[in-house]
């Protein structure tokens, strides 16, 4: 007779980079030559967690209460404004004439995609993500009752929107509805990032889509703050979602773990974009339930911490600084990574910005050999995943023909 619930007799993670990454610390302390590009933490060239002077000085003014006390499940007026603001930054003012917004705080930017999962999509439904993806997507809609339709990523090297439209519309036709996940830009695991051309063909399919359906767009922004293309840039995207009808609705997730290089504190947010005023009603009821009902509420120290920043300019403005500044340090890392990989000859899912870059492979039977030879990534069905937020210049160094040897 099995004790545990039926539904979840078959619940095991195929892969947790948690305890890859744990493996690899260990193996780090017995060895310092180890390579560990497992885990999606931003470290300094010292190889040591990368600190925001400016977030800590907000943090280190906090009272006992603004860190410890319990927050509002459903967040403060001044959390969602300040969320909304830094989410669309110079794009505000144009955005909101159109869209009405909901915001709800979250634990990290995982807590707004469960929320997103649990609200817009049907037990039973599938999720549309790419091929290669982010691997907790999978286990968020198991969780939930759903499952994943994935398209693929690439055709020769760019975003498959062809694939993307077709499985998108099948997926209407079958359930009248869909929700997709797009991770953009710095995409975990490949660091792509979408072109205009790429969204032009994407809104006009959903558009298209939502005449007759419902469409969710679930926009994981949890990288954003790292593009190539900077803070402001990569945000006037955003202009372009104006573009959807009423039927279509966008759901940002936000990480403050990422933006704010917070990863143990949890805090993130899920804003909802629409055309019609009572889908917000809708979000926010729904959402502040589901809050409740899953972990009661966000952490106090990172609500306190949005509150403070986002109507401070000269802490913002010192933190976008600080920003720019960490960027510009994965930028350089990356372009050493691609150099030598060109140089020799070892092949790249193309690569924009952000936390990770991915090598095509057998990622398994890739990870065991690297791991032989002190070298610890993230293995995927389409590849093996390097951290180079995790990595120094000097480890970076070589590193591509050591993988390419390996291979």
């Amino acid at each position: 007779m099995r004790i545990i619930a039926k539904r979840s007799e078959s619940k095991k993670l195929s892969s947790n980079i948690l305890t890859i990454a744990a493996e690899a610390r260990e193996a780090k302390k017995l060895n310092p030559n180890v390579i560990d590009g497992t885990i999606g933490t931003l470290y300094d060239e010292d190889g040591k967690m990368l600190e925001f002077p400016s977030i800590k000085k907000i943090i280190d003014s906090l009272s006992y209460a603004e860190k410890f006390g319990y927050a509002s499940t459903a967040g403060t007026a001044k959390f969602k404004e300040g969320i909304a603001r830094w989410a669309l930054m110079q794009t505000y003012d144009d955005v909101t004439k159109d869209f009405y917004y909901g915001v709800i705080p979250t634990p990290g930017g995982s807590g707004a995609i469960g929320n997103t999962i649990d609200n817009y999509a049907n037990e039973g439904d599938s999720i549309l993500v790419p091929n290669i993806c982010w691997g907790p997507y999978n286990a968020m809609a198991k969780e939930r009752g759903c499952s994943v339709k994935n398209y693929e990523l690439f055709k020769d090297g760019q975003f498959n929107t062809e694939d993307f439209k077709k499985d998108a519309l099948e997926l209407a036709e079958k359930q009248g509805r869909v929700l997709a996940i797009i991770n953009d830009p710095c995409q975990n695991p490949t660091g792509y990032a979408l072109e205009d051309k790429d969204w032009d063909e994407i809104i006009e399919c959903i558009n298209e889509i939502s005449k007759d359906k419902t469409f969710v767009l679930l926009y994981d922004m949890a990288y954003i703050d790292y593009s190539h293309k900077g803070l402001n840039e990569s945000r006037e995207i955003f202009r372009k979602f104006k573009q959807f009808n009423e039927n279509v609705m966008v759901v940002l997730a936000f990480s403050g773990s990422k933006t704010f290089s917070l990863y143990g504190l949890r805090i993130g947010a899920q804003m909802a974009l629409t055309k019609d005023k009572e889908e917000i009603e809708y979000f926010n009821n729904a959402n502040e339930f589901s809050a409740r009902a899953t972990w009661s509420n966000a952490a106090k120290m990172g609500v306190s911490l949005v509150e403070k920043l986002m109507f401070n300019d000269a802490l913002k403005n010192e933190f976008m600084k600080e920003l720019e500044d960490a960027s510009n340090l994965l930028l350089d890392r990356s372009k050493l990574f691609l150099k030598e990989a060109k140089e020799c000859g070892l092949e790249c899912y193309t690569y924009k910005s952000g936390f990770f870059i991915t090598i095509p492979c057998n990622g398994e039977k890739v990870f065991d050999r690297l791991k032989e030879n002190n070298i610890f990534v993230v293995p995927l069905k389409q590849g093996i995943r390097i951290s180079l937020s995790a990595l120094s210049k000097k480890e970076i160094a070589n590193l591509a023909s050591k993988i390419k040897e390996v291979l």
